[in-house]
This record gives structure tokens, C-alpha cells and sequence, in this order.
């Protein structure tokens, strides 16, 4: 009987280190991931451009906004994931989105008009599952291990 109850408060206290090591681990990932919030915002900034009709687009725009991404990209790419699978796959999709929101973005053949509209697509694409997706993903991690309020959450930029 002593020894049941031995290894079940060792399990707990093992599944209770756990949890606090997850919750270490998530917060220092989403501060990082906060940290980037400046590329968030340029692309907020370039999508609000490209689709602004008084304003004239140049190629040097279209490769910047391409850059932009590439930037975001290794940016991201280079923090650590969390370790957990959820975590971890989610991270994946975050830096998976920007290859496709990059092949949405690369119009090589069109004129200018017609590259401009294709880096925008681009730039809304990765903004939709950035949003929609990656973001409230982790936000819903942190809420499951009751870290809420605005320093724990992702949030777009408006």
C-alpha cells in the first residue's frame, strides 16, 4: 500500500515538473515569437500599400515585400520550437507558411501591375494562417496552462 502511494505521488510530482517546464518553455517561446512582432507589422504595412490604388508600384517594392518574407522567414525559423508535439507542429506551420506565401508572391512573367497584386495575395496569405491559425494555436496552448493576458498572447498587428 506504501509503496503504491509512493510511486503515485512520484508520478504527480513528476507530471506537475512537467507542466511547469512546458509552461517555462511556451512563455520564452511566445516572448521570442513577440519579439518579431516588427516584421508582423511591416507586412501589415506592405499589404495596406499594395492595395492602396493611388499608390504606384515599383519592382523595387515587389522585390522588397519578397525579401520582407524571406526575412520574416529565417527569423522565425531560427527560434528554437517548443518541445511539445502541439508546440512543436505548430511551429512547423509557421515557418511552412511563409514558403507558401512566398510561391503565392513570386510572379516572375506578369508586368508590374500584375507582380504587385501577386505580392499581395502572398503577403494576405500569410497573414490569414498566421491569424487564423498559428497564432490562435499558441494562444490556446498558454489558456491550458492558464497563462492568459496580453503578455502571453500572439496577436496581428491592425
Amino acid at each position: 500500500m506504501a509503496r503504491g502511494l509512493l510511486i503515485l505521488a512520484l508520478l504527480a510530482l513528476t507530471l506537475g515538473c512537467g507542466k511547469q517546464e512546458e509552461a517555462a518553455e511556451l512563455k520564452k517561446y511566445i516572448t521570442t515569437i513577440q519579439g518579431l512582432d516588427s516584421y508582423s507589422v511591416r507586412v501589415q504595412v506592405e499589404i495596406l500599400r499594395f492595395d492602396d490604388p493611388t499608390q504606384e508600384t515599383t519592382n523595387a517594392d515587389i522585390v522588397a515585400a519578397f525579401d520582407l518574407l524571406e526575412e520574416y522567414q529565417q527569423a522565425v525559423a531560427a527560434v528554437p520550437p517548443p518541445r511539445t508535439a502541439t508546440g512543436g507542429n505548430t511551429h512547423e506551420l509557421f515557418v511552412r507558411s511563409f514558403d507558401e506565401a512566398k510561391g503565392l508572391a513570386s510572379d516572375e512573367k506578369g508586368n508590374t501591375k500584375r507582380r504587385s497584386h501577386s505580392a499581395a495575395i502572398g503577403l494576405r496569405n500569410l497573414r490569414k494562417k498566421l491569424k487564423d491559425r498559428v497564432y490562435p494555436t499558441f494562444n490556446l496552448l498558454m489558456a491550458r496552462l492558464k497563462m492568459t493576458g496580453a503578455e502571453n498572447e500572439l496577436a496581428w498587428p491592425n
